[in-house]
C-alpha cells in the first residue's frame, strides 16, 4: 500500500517538483478552506464514483467545482454515475472519506478505477492540490506532472470538460 513518504519518494525519483503543506486533518472542501489561502495554486477534491455497467471513476475536480453527474456520465460514455460506497474505496484505492485523491489509484492494482480530470486541472498553469493519500496534507504540483504521475500508475486518465453545474 502506498503512503505519503511513498509518493513524496515517488515525486523525487521522476524529478518531480512539488510544495508539501502539512495541516490539521480535513474531511471536507469546506474544512479546507481554512488551508485553501495558504495554498498557491488550484485547491482540488476528488469524487469516487461508479456507474451501473460496475465500472469505477476517480474524478479529479476543482474543489469549487459543483460536478454535474449527467454531464460526466455522458462524457464519460456512461449511463448513470453514483458516488460509489466507502467499502469499495478502501477495497480499490486504501484511501478512506476525507483523504480521497488522484493518487490513490497507485494503489490500484487491479485497474478497476478509471481515472478522470476536469479540463480546467488538465490545462491549469497553477500547481495543483491535492491530498498525499493522507488528509493532513496537501501537495502541489503541475498539471503535467500530476498527469504523468496518473500514467506511471497505469491509469492515464480521460480528460473531461464541461462538467459543472455551470458549465
Amino acid at each position: 500500500m502506498w503512503t505519503q513518504a511513498d509518493l513524496l519518494n515517488l515525486f523525487k525519483e521522476l524529478d518531480i517538483a512539488f510544495v508539501l503543506n502539512e495541516h490539521e486533518a480535513v474531511f471536507t472542501v469546506a474544512q479546507a478552506e481554512g488551508v485553501r489561502g495558504r495554498l498557491d495554486g488550484v485547491l482540488g477534491k476528488c469524487l469516487f464514483l461508479h456507474s451501473l455497467e460496475g465500472r469505477y471513476w476517480l474524478a479529479a475536480v476543482p474543489a469549487d467545482m459543483r460536478v454535474d453527474l449527467k454531464k460526466l456520465a455522458q462524457a464519460l460514455d456512461c449511463r448513470r454515475l453514483s458516488f460509489a460506497p466507502p467499502e469499495k474505496l478502501d477495497e480499490y484505492l486504501k484511501l478512506y472519506p476525507g483523504s480521497v485523491c488522484p493518487y490513490g489509484v497507485l494503489n490500484d492494482e487491479s485497474g478497476r478505477v478509471l481515472a478522470v480530470v476536469e479540463e480546467s486541472l488538465a490545462t491549469s498553469e497553477q500547481l495543483l492540490f491535492f491530498h498525499p493519500l493522507e488528509n493532513t496534507a496537501s501537495v502541489g504540483v503541475s498539471a503535467a506532472n500530476l498527469l504523468r504521475v496518473l500514467e506511471y500508475a497505469g491509469h492515464k486518465p480521460v480528460i473531461a470538460g464541461g462538467i459543472g453545474k455551470d458549465g
